[in-house]
């Protein structure tokens, strides 16, 4: 069975300097083990940007119930018709979304153990597993933002 990468033989050069050693690249796939992939990398990252052009600005606030209480699990979604930015709930309300917002109007909705999800019992009422359902709107701004109080209703 023959791998894919072969270590290749190194043998002494004769070039600018004393032993220095010249590896000797007997075909393509070798030449790609020993170091074209690295650079393959490397250019790809440098195309892309290391994560393209993001312009999520951050948010981060706490979601209660009417009573006060915490919504306590799950995970808040901040959609605006065309991206989402997510960001898991704490225990004790609080959320940051994990790569910002661009700014505009954004519709929030919830997934995971807020809405039962595979967990049981949703913590939220039903209107809010959706956008299309959600009646929740906030505006985000090309600045940090904070939501210090985003109200919803218990499931029933």
């Amino acid at each position: 069975m023959e791998m894919l990468c072969r270590p290749s033989k190194l043998r002494y050069g004769a070039t600018v300097g004393v032993g220095t050693f010249a590896p000797e690249r007997k075909n393509m796939r070798n030449w790609f083990c020993d170091g074209g992939l690295l650079l393959v990398a490397i250019g790809a990252l440098v195309m892309c940007g290391c994560g393209g052009d993001s312009t999520g600005y951050p948010v981060k606030g706490t979601v209660k119930f009417a009573d006060g209480s915490p919504l306590t699990k799950g995970v808040i979604v901040f959609d605006n018709g065309q991206t989402s930015a997510m960001g898991e709930l704490k225990p004790d309300g609080t959320f940051e979304l994990t790569n910002g917002a661009e700014p505009g109007t954004h519709t929030i909705f919830f997934s995971g153990e807020a809405t039962g999800g595979d967990y049981g019992k949703p913590l939220v009422a039903t209107k809010y597993i959706s956008p299309a359902q959600s009646d929740l709107r906030v505006e985000v701004r090309a600045e940090p933002n904070v939501f210090d109080e985003i109200v919803v209703e218990k499931a029933r």
